[in-house]
């Protein structure tokens, strides 16, 4: 199969689903700020779009890594981190669903995050892109994103059915995946809208 230009699409889909994470999160700390404590039915809300963003994300993911769409290693490179990113939303979402606790998400996404760190790393290292810092800062603020969820499922799975002063080191963990999520999502919002042109003009 010849080269394709589905990768643009993938990337404003990987900004969405951060943004609409940032979303989520920037809900929540006002409806606690106002004692609404309603955090369950905000994540009841969020699994809906993630669990289609997810969903996507995966089933193309592993449709890229059957068909081999992409030049030379570029399928590994890209693909495998977007079926893992997939992989994790659909669990979240699914586990949100179930109300069950979220830990076990967050720790596969800590392990996917590190896998994705090191996936940027070793691209940017063999060279495999014509705007290494750009690709070098994506793969690595999704990565530390994954890595801080997982602290901020603890938060979530301990956090109080009453309103109480949240201790400084949650504020610091969830104000730091909020600052990933955003730097991630126009990271990969921009390289994909340097790319659109381009890919608008080569078509397969």
């Amino acid at each position: 199969m010849g080269f394709t230009d589905e990768l643009v699409f993938y990337l404003f889909t990987l900004a969405f689903a951060a943004f609409t994470l940032a979303y989520l999160m920037t809900d929540a700390y006002f409806a606690y700020r106002e004692d609404k404590m309603d955090i369950k039915n905000s994540l009841n809300s969020l699994s809906i779009p993630i669990m289609l963003i997810g969903a996507y994300l995966l089933v193309v993911g592993v449709v890229s890594q059957f068909t081999w769409f992409l030049p030379g290693a570029y399928d590994i490179l890209f693909f495998d981190p977007i079926v893992a990113f997939g992989l994790v939303l659909v669990a979240g979402a699914v586990a949100i669903r179930y109300n069950v606790k979220l830990r076990y998400v967050g720790f596969l996404s800590l392990l996917f995050g590190a896998m994705a760190i090191w996936y940027g790393i070793s691209g940017y290292n063999l060279g495999l892109t014509k705007a290494p810092l750009e690709f070098l800062a994506l793969f690595t603020l999704f990565g530390a994103a994954g890595i801080m969820t997982f602290p901020a499922t603890l938060i979530v799975d301990n956090f109080p059915r009453r309103k109480l002063e949240m201790p400084m080191s949650w504020n610091t963990a969830l104000a730091i995946l909020w600052i990933l999520l955003i730097l991630a999502g126009i990271a990969a919002a921009a390289i994909g809208a340097i790319a659109l042109p381009a890919h608008l003009a080569t078509p397969p």
